[in-house]
């Protein structure tokens, strides 16, 4: 069965994490980039109007792969849009998938996250989980939306989480 690790990163944060991830398993890794640099606001009116960006590789890449991890940030309580392309591909594909994301967390968790990729990619998720900068950064205050944007996984952060995410797949 050949597994192809597919992520997209807005701070470098998921492709690092993937990264580590592929070669840890010897896997493929394929990092999705957007075609055009887009500003925030236009990232957020794309989140809220559905709208996916023009990415890059082609979808036709997933084709030659049995199964997928993906690795993507969450914005706005959904998948980063530069990856769903991907996801709604899977649809048509009879392929199983595990999701893993770093995202900021500073306004609460993402509790909706495995129904919008039930709904993108038509099949339940093989593993999920979201972990979150907010506890990674840890201390008395919540750290704000800034300041968990700014925040780069150390080393350590990607050792450690890299582990939690190679448990849940030998259990999986």
């Amino acid at each position: 069965m050949k597994t192809a690790v597919i992520s997209y990163s807005l701070t470098e944060n998921n492709d690092r994490l993937a990264k580590f991830i592929a070669e840890m398993f010897k896997l493929d890794h394929i990092r999705i980039t957007e075609e055009k640099k887009r500003s925030n606001a236009i990232i957020a009116l794309d989140m809220l109007l559905g709208r996916t960006p023009k990415t890059k590789p082609s979808l036709q890449v997933m084709d030659q792969y049995d199964k997928f991890i993906f690795l993507a940030p969450i914005w706005m309580g959904k998948v980063a849009s530069p990856l769903r392309a991907y996801l709604k591909h899977l649809k048509s594909l009879r392929k199983s998938y595990s999701f893993y994301s770093i995202s900021g967390g500073a306004l609460g968790p993402n509790p909706k996250v495995g129904k919008d990729l039930q709904k993108l990619t038509g099949k339940k998720m093989s593993n999920m989980q979201v972990f979150l900068i907010v506890d990674l950064i840890g201390g008395s205050r919540k750290p704000t939306s800034e300041e968990t944007s700014n925040y780069r996984l150390s080393d350590q952060d990607i050792h450690q989480l890299s582990m939690m995410i190679k448990q849940a797949l030998e259990k999986a």
